[in-house]
C-alpha cells in the first residue's frame, strides 16, 4: 500500500525548502561565529530544511546530510538548554565548539526533544542517541509547562529509555495515553496529541508487543489522520511538518529494524533512508 501526498505545488514547496536553506545556513554561520544562543534557530530550520527535502525526494546523500544537521544541532540545543551557566563541548558539523552556557531561556521543549529524538532514530546516530538519553529533562519543567505538556514529558522519557532493558516500556506507554486527557488539556493540544500522538502510540505498543499485523494495520490509519490534520488550511498544507511525518519514520525504521515487513510506503516517509542508495 502505498499512501501519497495530499495535493500541494511542488514549485511552492521548492521555493519553501530553498528559502528555509538560505535561512538555516544564516543561523549556522551566526552560531559558529559564536552566537551560541541561537541554536533553537538552527535546530527548526535545519528540521524544515530536512522535511521539505524528503517530501521533494532528495536523494539519500542530500537528504542525510540535512538529517545529519538535524540530529547535531538537536543535541547542541538540549545540551545548551539544560547546562546553564556550565561550560560545554559540542559538535556541529564535524566541528567542536566550547562555550560557556548564558542564563537564558532557550524555549527547548518536550516535543522539540521528542523531534530531535526521533530524527537521531531515523538516522541510526547511536553517540547522539545515547547523548539525548542522558540527559535530565525534568531541568526543563519550567514556569511555561502546563497540564497540556504532560503527555509530550511522557513522551520524551520514554523515549529515552526504549533502549535501555528491562524498562517498563508499555507501562510508560500507558502513561502517555493517561495524560492525552481532554479534562486536562487545552483544545488545540488535545488534538494534537490525539490524532498525531495517539496513533504513534499505539505503532509503539506493536513494535514491542512484536505484533507485526497489527503494525500493518495502524501505519496507515497514523499517515490518514497526519494528512487530515495537516491540511484543514493551506497554509498548514505547505508547512513542512505536514510534508514528512518525523515521527512515523523514525517508527517505520525501528521496525524495519526489529524484522518486521511494513507493507505501507508513502510520500510522508523518508522512505529513501530506509534502504541502500542505487
Amino acid at each position: 500500500m502505498t499512501i501519497q501526498h495530499h495535493t500541494v505545488k511542488e514549485e511552492a514547496v521548492r521555493s519553501l525548502y530553498n528559502s528555509a536553506i538560505e535561512r538555516r545556513n544564516i543561523y549556522v554561520e551566526r552560531f559558529k561565529n559564536g552566537e551560541y544562543h541561537i541554536i533553537i534557530n538552527v535546530f527548526n530550520l535545519a528540521t524544515s530544511v530536512f522535511e521539505y527535502a524528503a517530501a521533494l525526494k532528495e536523494n539519500g546523500e542530500i537528504l542525510r546530510e540535512h538529517l545529519n544537521l538535524v540530529i547535531d544541532a538537536g543535541v547542541v540545543l538540549y545540551k545548551t538548554a539544560l547546562f546553564q551557566g556550565r561550560t560545554i563541548a559540542v559538535l556541529l558539523q564535524g566541528q567542536e565548539y566550547k562555550y560557556t552556557v548564558e542564563e537564558r531561556n532557550y524555549k527547548a521543549t518536550f516535543q522539540g526533544f521528542i523531534a530531535a529524538f526521533h530524527a537521531a532514530i531515523i538516522g541510526q546516530r547511536k553517540t547522539a542517541i545515547n547523548a539525548l538519553g542522558a540527559l535530565n529533562l525534568d531541568r526543563l519543567d519550567d514556569k511555561a509547562f502546563t497540564s497540556s505538556d504532560e503527555y509530550a514529558k511522557r513522551y520524551a522519557l520514554f523515549l529515552q529509555r526504549l533502549y535501555e532493558k528491562d524498562e517498563p516500556h508499555l507501562q510508560q506507554l500507558l502513561e502517555v495515553s493517561n495524560a492525552i486527557n481532554e479534562k486536562d488539556m487545552n483544545a488545540m493540544s488535545f488534538d494534537y496529541a490525539l490524532r498525531i500522538v495517539g496513533p504513534q502510540v499505539n505503532l509503539f505498543t506493536s513494535l514491542l508487543t512484536n505484533d507485526q499485523g497489527a503494525f500493518n494495520k495502524e501505519l496507515p490509519e497514523a499517515l490518514t489522520l497526519h494528512a487530515k490534520y495537516y491540511t484543514q488550511t493551506p497554509e498548514d498544507a505547505l508547512a513542512s511538518t505536514a510534508l514528512t511525518s518525523v515521527a512515523l519514520s523514525a517508527i517505520k525504521q525501528l521496525a524495519l529494524t526489529q524484522g518486521f515487513t511494513v507493507q505501507t510506503s508513502s510520500d510522508y516517509l523518508t522512505e529513501v533512508l530506509f534502504k541502500p542508495d542505487k
